[in-house]
């Protein structure tokens, strides 16, 4: 839009591993079966930088998107009874977020970002604040 304000599109994607270790001591004569879950995020991003001019280059940011994580189910059927030893369905939600970082720029089409991110997901008991940090390099074109 501007030096200082940033417009974009972007993806965030996780992958939760399954404790088996936990799982083993909870059920110890169940076997095991693992489901590691799967969450993707894809948003709208505006970026404020707050001194857009300089080498560093600190910055403030907002994004709105939606929150898809993958099932993970785990139930039998002893004597009759069902059993569920986990169930986490599949959902989308929709999700905000707030973010500041910098970009240290090495020329003036490639720089390392470090970046603090929260999400909120909304009306997700499971899921509800994830914060996230990550570095990386982003290129201008």
């Amino acid at each position: 839009v501007s030096k200082p304000i940033a417009l974009g599109v972007g993806v965030d994607a996780a992958v939760l591993k399954f404790n088996d270790q936990a799982f083993r001591f909870a059920y110890p004569t169940v076997p095991l079966r693992s489901n590691d879950l799967v969450i993707a995020n894809v948003y709208l991003a505006m970026k404020c930088v707050l001194f857009p001019s300089m080498r560093f280059s600190p910055y403030v940011g907002t994004t709105v998107g939606a929150t898809h994580a993958t099932e993970a189910i785990y139930g039998d059927v002893i004597d009759s009874v069902r059993i569920s030893y986990y169930s986490i369905p599949a959902r989308t939600r929709l999700t905000f977020g707030l973010a500041v970082g910098a970009d240290v720029y090495i020329v003036h089409w490639l720089a390392f970002e470090m970046e603090a991110k929260t999400n909120y997901v909304h009306n997700d008991p499971d899921l509800g604040v994830a914060t996230f940090v990550r570095g990386g390099f982003r290129f201008t074109l």
